[in-house]
């Protein structure tokens, strides 16, 4: 049709994330499909194939499902309005945790390096995960008024997220906890003000093109006309930066914890630690990272005998 992938989206009421998954094979929803049947002038069937997908719901989906609705019954037993809670006769399946792969320091040495070879954007992008452990969503949310470039500081407000046949929209953080402030090294603020100038750039040179609504909301990260960065786009960035390094092929989520691993190898208390991740409770910062405090212990005991000896 000749059309840009903007150009198709706009016209089709999708999100641009909607037809890059389109376009590469992979299935949408029921309602993207109909939109997209319907800017063709063509019935679903005869561009699309039905398929029922899905089957057994995992056990962490069906432990979380069993907790609200434990949590909703318990209430109406409180109240009286029901006898009993029958939640409480149901044991919901155990959950396996598997352990999450970080880098460690000699390994985000190697992935700094690497980012000076990168685009400012990317390193942007990388350097405020691995200095600040922030969530995929609240990396995307960021505007430049959330940077405080005379205090150092990075607060979170907001995230970005993607729902399937709208695209990307905002959202609240995870948890009034979640709203917090960070302080970050000059050497990240260096970086945001070189990205910040590179945007500007960008954005003139693109004119009446660039995203309308970025003047009211004006993101950090962007896609190429400046509407919200696709949330699929710094994963794959992040496969590509680790491959170049030589690296191991972690997740998103993994610079999360390999920042919080960094901070507690470092000796920083459980309390700091959870506010600069966002945790509603130093119990779920403890729980998460019992490994690495365990770890923390041994060295700081190591490290009082050895003071020890050397003064007896």
């Amino acid at each position: 049709m000749g059309l840009t992938i903007a150009q198709f989206a706009k016209m089709a009421h999708i999100g641009t994330g909607s037809v890059k998954s389109l376009e590469s094979g992979k299935g949408c929803q029921l309602k993207t499909a109909e939109k997209v049947a319907s800017f063709l002038g063509k019935p679903v069937e005869k561009v699309f194939k039905k398929e029922r997908t899905g089957g057994h719901l995992s056990p962490k989906t069906i432990f979380s499902y069993h907790a609200f609705i434990s949590s909703v019954l318990e209430s109406a037993y409180k109240w009286q309005l029901i006898d009993e809670n029958p939640c409480r006769r149901v044991d919901p399946p155990k959950v396996i945790k598997h352990d999450i792969r970080v880098l460690d320091d000699e390994e985000v040495a190697r992935l700094l390096i690497q980012l000076q070879k990168e685009s400012i954007e990317d390193q942007a992008l990388f350097m405020i995960t691995i200095y600040t452990g922030v969530r995929r969503g609240e990396l995307l949310g960021l505007e430049w008024e959330d940077i405080d470039f005379d205090s150092g500081v990075i607060s979170i407000c907001r995230t970005s997220q993607y729902k399937s046949g709208e695209g990307m929209y905002e959202d609240d953080t995870k948890t009034e906890r979640s709203k917090r402030s960070i302080h970050v090294p000059d050497s990240l603020l260096d970086i945001l003000r070189a990205y910040r100038a590179y945007q500007n750039e960008r954005r003139l040179s693109l004119g009446d093109q660039w995203f309308s609504g970025w003047a009211d909301h004006p993101r950090l990260f962007t896609s190429r006309n400046g509407s919200p960065m696709c949330s699929s786009i710094p994963l794959n960035r992040l496969k590509r930066i680790l491959n170049s390094a030589n690296l191991p092929q972690v997740s998103l989520h993994s610079l999360r914890h390999t920042n919080a691993s960094l901070l507690i190898e470092q000796g920083v208390n459980v309390r700091t630690v959870s506010s600069r991740l966002g945790h509603s409770q130093t119990s779920t910062t403890l729980n998460i990272y019992t490994h690495a405090f365990q770890s923390a212990d041994a060295s700081a005991a190591q490290a009082l005998e050895l003071s020890l000896k050397a003064h007896a």
